[in-house]
């Protein structure tokens, strides 16, 4: 097995600065730390570690966490996983501070994150809004040298470390085979989004519509409108649309607001027959829903993994980080539930 010392002697430099290029950190020549990630490749270089988490012990590692949990119960069981995470490797120096927020505006996220900058983190998890404000925002991050990487909804053009959550378009596909199940003559379809500038909840819209299409459904997207992933939004924007279009016989709620929206189809005496509702997720509303019959399915995608896979892929970068083993996308797949199910 190839130690540092082989790899110093072989690019005749210092074991000192073989550790600082492989573990990325400042004081070596740009040239040269390529030379020597290369040099340990070619020698099939693996860091030891067990002295990985010792040394590791001597540092505290501090990750900041940016959630849109406030009002949206989606996220308890993603907080559970990282709590879950945190504490497994807390013996190693590991400390989570999590930045709580609203829904998906633009400048509460903006405030989030330079509260973040300041904050002297040596990595950022983080769910928001797929814009260039913040993709120019993570890179900024990047070029400090504090690892990013998205958990629930990604930011792919960002440069970011890795993405933990679930295959959107795929949730959207599965919810549109629902619907061809039901089969009925005309689907009149009401979106309820979470935020246009959500990069998920818009592959989402487009797994589902292109599912649509494919499997020649009859169908007509009545009108797409945004919650905010707010109870108190998706009452009042399910209630306005009801009023203003009355041939909605399908509602589609990509995100959350569900309990809300659902509320707004209840208390609404002008529809004569209650729409076939389908959503995501499986908070204590979502299933009261689910058991009442209110709602045809939720398709759900582990929230417990996404705080967990999180912290793990981010603790394991921070600890044991070479070109070699950049973590990869964690994927979590989606399941449908229904009434008789759960």
């Amino acid at each position: 097995m190839a130690t540092i010392k082989d790899i110093a002697n072989k690019a005749g430099v210092s074991r000192g600065t073989v550790d600082r290029a492989l573990n990325n950190r400042a004081g070596v020549n740009p040239e040269i730390a390529k030379k020597i990630k290369k040099i340990a490749q070619e020698l099939n270089y693996t860091k030891n570690k067990a002295g990985s988490l010792l040394a590791i012990k001597k540092k505290n590692i501090k990750i900041g966490c940016l959630l849109p949990d406030i009002g949206n119960h989606f996220f308890d069981r993603v907080k559970i996983g990282i709590k879950s995470a945190t504490k497994e490797f807390q013996d190693y120096g590991l400390s989570i501070h999590i930045e709580h927020v609203q829904g998906f505006q633009l400048d509460c996220h903006m405030r989030a994150l330079e509260k973040l900058e300041k904050g002297s983190y040596d990595a950022l998890l983080l769910t928001t809004i797929n814009t260039k404000v913040i993709e120019n925002k993570i890179k900024t991050f990047q070029k400090k040298g504090i690892a990013v990487a998205c958990i629930n909804t990604d930011v792919p053009n960002s440069n970011r470390l890795f993405y933990v959550g679930p295959d959107y378009y795929k949730s959207g596909v599965a919810t549109a085979g629902l619907i061809r199940l039901i089969n009925k003559p005309s689907n009149n379809i009401l979106i309820v989004t979470g935020s246009l500038s959500v990069k998920g909840h818009n592959d989402r819209i487009k797994g589902f519509i292109d599912t649509l299409n494919k499997n020649k459904t009859n169908y007509n997207i009545i009108d797409i409108v945004e919650s905010n992933d707010s109870e108190k939004v998706g009452y009042s924007v399910v209630e306005s649309a009801l009023k203003k279009y009355d041939s909605i016989n399908t509602v589609y709620f990509v995100a959350a607001g569900v309990e809300g929206g659902c509320k707004a189809i209840i208390d609404n005496t002008l529809v004569k027959n209650r729409p076939k509702i389908f959503c995501y997720d499986l908070v204590p509303a979502t299933l009261s829903l689910l058991e009442k019959g209110i709602i045809e399915s939720t398709v759900i995608h582990n929230a417990y993994d996404q705080g967990y896979k999180a912290i793990e892929l981010m603790f394991n970068n921070l600890v044991f980080n070479n070109d070699s083993t950049k973590p990869k996308d964690y994927i979590i797949k989606p399941e449908i539930h229904i009434k008789e199910i759960i």
